[in-house]
């Protein structure tokens, strides 16, 4: 598993050409059945097409890394909505006017523009997958879990996964500390954009309920703490974990 694979989103036609069925079975397949091989893009749980798809895959394992709703709508608010962003960004037209069209000086406009936050709206997804795959064909587990119980989890997945975890290292990847946005100095801002985000709160407290493993709810899910609430995270430079381990197939 190395880059980002976009096989689901090479159309949109119902079922795949035939060559592109046998071109993905040569890689997948090539070095042996027993090998196992894992698949991962960040939008697979947003198409509806792509999770019956996946559903018809036999064997398949999902596994779910759940983000603060209200963190994934600031970092993609800071990284196609901010201005002083937009100006330094490689896409000319996100440059020239922003993601769809328009830039903003605040995350405050999101309490007027809604449309900021439907492409976080994943409660109707993932509440999908949550019907599609049971318990023992697909876990999730939250962030915050990752950042206090590394090695536990770590384990855990690996177990569900089949394989067994030897030294290995990991870095903390696709992070940026800081203060972003100006989200984090208006903490009224914070618990109105919470507030309309309540659905996605919920889903994800209900999925890790019924599809976490033993993982429930982490106490930062519970009362809504944020990066926002984690005085590292602001910090300037961005940090960086360097747990120890690998993922190796039995």
């Amino acid at each position: 598993m190395d880059d980002e694979d976009d096989f689901f989103y090479k159309h949109d036609s119902l079922l795949p050409y035939k060559a592109e069925v046998e071109d993905f079975n040569f890689r997948w397949l090539r070095g042996g059945k027993a090998r196992l091989r894992g698949l991962r893009h960040p939008g697979l749980y947003y198409s509806h097409r792509v999770r019956l798809a996946m559903r018809q895959i036999p064997g398949l394992k999902l596994v779910l890394a759940l983000c603060d709703p209200l963190g994934r709508f600031e970092k993609r608010f800071w990284l196609y909505h901010l201005c002083e962003v937009n100006a330094h960004h490689p896409d000319p037209v996100i440059r020239i006017s922003g993601f769809g069209g328009r830039c903003f000086t605040s995350t405050k406009a999101a309490l007027e523009e809604p449309w900021l936050l439907r492409p976080i709206a994943f409660a109707a997804h993932l509440a999908q997958l949550e019907r599609l795959f049971g318990p023992e064909e697909m876990r999730a587990v939250h962030q915050a879990h990752f950042r206090e119980r590394f090695k536990e989890v770590f384990e855990h997945l690996a177990h569900f996964l089949g394989v067994r975890p030897t030294d290995f290292q990991a870095h903390r990847l696709n992070h940026h500390g800081g203060h972003r946005t100006d989200l984090c100095r208006n903490a009224s801002l914070v618990v109105d954009l919470q507030r309309m985000m309540s659905a996605e709160y919920q889903t994800v407290e209900d999925l890790l309920q019924s599809h976490g493993g033993g993982f429930t709810a982490p106490q930062e899910l519970l009362r809504r703490r944020t990066r926002c609430d984690r005085p590292e995270e602001l910090a300037e430079e961005p940090m960086m974990v360097v747990p120890k381990g690998r993922l190796v197939a039995v």
